[in-house]
């Protein structure tokens, strides 16, 4: 575990730690001695409590100290994606399932699926009636008017 601790980063708090007692001891009238005392003890508690913050970081987040020189592109880049060069599964047996109900399943026809789709009984009327109805399309505006009216009002009465 000593091997993984940042001597940099606890040299930083312990000296940021020292400086911080100095001056405000400086800043209090304590005399040099008693000043030069409270900061080789505050910065001792502080370089401690900085090594526990180390190790508590090593062991829990270890991702968060990794220097990123490794070869991939950035997020996701130690996912692999690729199936194995062996049996292919069919999409149903690669969730679990069994193939029942999945028989016009395909993956990779991409022209046989977009001619599937081409051929799908829509009825465009229906779709766009859907789209122009809405929640609001039957109410009355002036009704509509006074609603927004008195949520303005609530709102600004807090």
């Amino acid at each position: 575990m000593i091997k993984y601790l940042s001597w940099k980063f606890i040299a930083v708090i312990a000296v940021l730690a020292m400086a911080v007692s100095m001056f405000s001891g400086g800043l209090g009238g304590v005399s040099f001695g008693e000043l030069s005392v409270r900061a080789l003890v505050s910065g001792a508690v502080f370089a401690l409590l900085a090594v526990v913050m180390n190790l508590v970081l090593v062991r829990f987040f270890p991702e968060l100290l990794q220097s990123g020189t490794d070869d991939s592109d950035g997020l996701g880049g130690n996912v692999d994606i690729l199936m194995e060069s062996g049996e292919s599964e069919s999409p149903a047996e690669s969730f679990g399932m069994d193939d029942e109900g999945l028989e016009g399943v395909s993956v990779g026809n991409s022209e046989q699926f977009a001619g599937e789709i081409n051929n799908l009984d829509i009825d465009e009327d229906k779709v766009l009636s859907k789209r122009q109805a809405g929640p609001m399309n039957d109410a009355d505006p002036e009704e509509i008017a006074r609603a927004i009216h008195t949520v303005l009002e609530r709102d600004a009465k807090g």
